[in-house]
């Protein structure tokens, strides 16, 4: 064994029998590289996507709760039918809480039944 072979490479060495390596380990490896560049793409598209996003959500939540009108964001619970049998609530704002009398923390997270 070559003495060569025992040694460690550094990361800035390439492998001593890199010009024997076949056609298609080449081509294996710019396979690689490029679908790591097009999920390096995607991935920027998403986190793009992401703070557009929450920019929107900040904007939503800010209208909700200046709103005058009494708001509640509510699911529908359906039977197995389709049919409706009740209401969750998700969310009130506070004009909700004005105009009803009824606190947000009394409400949200439960059904109307």
């Amino acid at each position: 064994m070559d003495q060569n072979e025992l040694r460690p490479q550094t990361e800035h060495e390439q492998p001593a029998n890199r010009a024997a390596d076949p056609p298609r380990a080449i081509a294996d490896e710019r396979d690689l590289l490029q679908e790591l560049q097009i999920k390096q793409f995607e991935l920027d598209t998403l986190n793009d996507e992401l703070r557009r996003s929450r920019g929107e959500t900040r904007r939503f939540a800010e209208i909700f709760n200046l709103m005058t009108d009494g708001v509640q964001v509510c699911e529908l619970i359906v039977d197995e039918s389709g049919h409706p049998i009740d209401v969750l609530i998700h969310d009130v704002n506070p004009a909700y809480e004005t105009q009803t009398g009824i606190s947000r923390e009394s409400v949200v997270g439960r059904r109307v039944t």
